[in-house]
């Protein structure tokens, strides 16, 4: 499968998140390449997607995410402080790059845009928890989908009882 492996190019360049495109210091055929491999691997998830293959899809999102880790880690990073570990920043970084890549329409368009906000909603959650902790009871709401209206409230069921579906 295209992407996986040593051929892998991160969105990540100089040490600074590619966002649409733009990044700090980075040569423009680099991010080229980052964006084409983007492209790929979404490709690839719509394919896994439209042919209905569970291990094609998980191994799609899989790619996926190891494609954006770099900028996934780099946003932990940010946080590290006192009360949080760069162990837990990175875990908590993982955790919306996973949600994010799990709940995306198979796009690169916007993505990056969208798994930051997922990111930075786990993130500050866990400088806001006690002592840095994540607290897997405590649910999170994570930014909609665009062009999907809110997101849920936490625990909210529609009539047929599928979490925050509207009734």
């Amino acid at each position: 499968m295209p992407g996986t492996g040593s051929d892998v190019v991160s969105p990540l360049s100089s040490g600074a998140p590619v966002v649409d495109g733009a990044g700090a210091g980075a040569d423009s055929s680099e991010h080229d390449r980052a964006r084409d491999q983007a492209r790929q691997l979404w490709a690839d998830l719509t394919h896994a997607r439209a042919a209905g293959d569970p291990r094609a899809i998980a191994s799609a999102e899989d790619a996926l995410f190891r494609f954006y880790l770099p900028v996934a880690h780099a946003l932990g990073d940010g946080v590290v402080g006192r009360s949080v570990t760069a162990e837990t920043a990175r875990h908590a970084a993982e955790l919306g790059l996973a949600q994010a890549v799990l709940s995306w329409p198979a796009s690169d368009d916007g993505f990056l845009r969208f798994a930051s906000r997922c990111i930075t909603t786990v993130l500050r959650h866990l400088r806001t928890s006690p002592a840095g902790r994540h607290s897997a009871l405590t649910p999170l709401v994570f930014p909609p989908l665009p062009g999907t209206g809110p997101a849920p409230a936490p625990g909210s069921h529609s009539a047929a009882g599928a979490p925050g579906a509207s009734a």
